[in-house]
């Protein structure tokens, strides 16, 4: 089977790139070719046609552009499958000669539904409008999860549009398990505990919640532990500001730290240290986490994981046996869960690798490789 996927690149070094090359090393034994904005050296087959993705919601100008770029491909690869793996690239579909392949496309989290990436006014209509061009064309949606689905689906009702519903299926993130897992090390035994969350310094990946629910851990339950917040930031952003100014009011400068983005050698290292991994993502307006691929990644190494109730961490975090599901704003039962894991020993780790298992990227992309048969 030749299949074509359309993605923003193969780095890994964000949520869709990520996804993207999880799933090139999954489906290696088939042949592939990859389009891309940004290509890489590495053993992946790749063309250069596209821009950065959201430039494609701005301006229908790129649209046209790479639709030509992409047809030329297309007619010389001749695929049977086109996979858009990320949302906004889906704007060119409407423009591509594509009269055998199948197509299908992921849906993640924000961009999940376009129009709802623009408040009212002319671009909203206009990506309504288009939209339906779009889903006419789609022989199927995979959804990253229950959460993901639903929210595409509420979309759906709000506008009246029909027919997409049924094109949905549920296949979650998988994680790079043997990957991961030939990492692993003996734990560190320490007094002080060690509480980690990674990715990128964001308000809606609910790090203010987490504070707040550690200043009441802090007070309530014990003082010996760290939070180390793995990810991208600026010093001047607001976001970063309200949170440092949050940790010195509450007097936890020494336990909060911010470490930035790191090589995965490092990063590996932190997760072997983690006793417990936080991450309590939040519903922003019509920005949200989709899945939460870290949980499974820090699973892998035995580490249980808080996550928030009504977010993509409920597919992601089997509650009561690989971590706990929380009410995100809710300082108590957050510091609850965080109890319960660190100080009760409630979760077994043997049990947090075995569901990373049962997820691996591989297992995955035989769901998704089911999909590509069965669609007529």
């Amino acid at each position: 089977m030749k299949i074509l996927y359309i993605t923003n690149n193969l780095s890994g070094s964000d949520g869709w790139s990520r996804y993207s090359i999880d799933i090139a090393k999954a489906f290696d034994e088939q042949e592939t070719l990859w389009v891309v904005s940004n290509k890489l050296e590495n053993k992946f087959s790749q063309k250069k046609l596209l821009y950065e993705p959201l430039r494609y919601l701005s301006n229908i100008f790129w649209v046209f552009v790479s639709a030509v770029k992409i047809n030329k491909t297309i007619k010389s690869f001749s695929p049977d499958v086109v996979h858009f793996l990320v949302e906004p690239y889906l704007m060119v579909l409407p423009f591509l000669n594509i009269k055998k392949a199948k197509i299908v496309s992921t849906v993640h989290g924000t961009y999940s539904f376009l129009p709802n990436t623009r408040k009212n006014g002319i671009k909203k209509i206009i990506l309504l409008w288009w939209i339906k061009f779009i889903y006419k064309k789609i022989d199927n949606i995979v959804a990253v999860s229950n959460y993901t689905k639903n929210y595409l689906i509420g979309c759906l009702n709000d506008y009246h549009i029909k027919g997409v519903k049924e094109k949905i299926t549920v296949i979650s993130n998988g994680v790079d398990f043997y990957n991961f897992y030939r990492a692993r090390e003996k734990k560190y035994i320490t007094k002080t505990k060690h509480i980690l969350f990674v990715g990128a310094v964001k308000r809606r990946k609910g790090l203010h919640e987490a504070i707040n629910a550690l200043k009441f851990y802090n007070d309530n339950f014990s003082s010996d532990f760290v939070f180390d917040i793995v990810g991208y930031y600026k010093k001047k952003d607001k976001y970063y500001l309200y949170l440092k100014s949050l940790i010195n009011s509450y007097e936890l400068d020494d336990k909060i730290k911010f470490k930035n983005r790191v090589d995965e050698l490092i990063l590996r290292d932190y997760y072997v240290k983690a006793d417990l991994f936080l991450m309590l993502s939040t519903k922003e307006e019509n920005k949200f986490e989709g899945f939460g691929l870290v949980y499974l990644e820090a699973n892998t190494y035995g580490v249980p994981c808080v996550g928030a109730k009504y977010s993509g961490a409920e597919d992601a975090i089997l509650d009561g046996k690989t971590g706990y599901l929380a009410e995100a704003n809710s300082r108590k039962d957050v510091s609850d869960k965080i109890n319960l894991v660190l100080d009760k020993h409630t979760i077994n780790s043997d049990v947090c690798v075995s569901w990373a298992k049962q997820n691996d990227i591989k297992i995955k992309s035989k769901e998704i490789f089911e999909i590509y048969k069965k669609i007529k």
